[in-house]
């Protein structure tokens, strides 16, 4: 990523974080090909969205030991 690319800051619920994240990956399933850095970018963004959801589900958890 370039570093002068500017940042966006978003505050989003958690149903919003699930349905992107179903929305990435069901854009990689059906990838039809293009630029390899668009999908490597897709990939990034589902692992991203993949750890704050899991994240999410561990904080939100009374059982996890804290």
């Amino acid at each position: 990523m370039e570093e002068d690319i500017p940042y966006i800051q978003l505050d989003l619920d958690v149903e919003d974080v699930r349905i992107l994240y179903a929305a990435v990956n069901k854009h990689l399933e059906v990838w039809a090909g293009g630029k390899a850095e668009d999908q490597e970018n897709l990939v990034r963004m589902k692992f991203f969205l993949f750890r704050v959801l899991t994240e999410f589900s561990y904080d939100s958890n009374p059982y996890h030991g804290d």
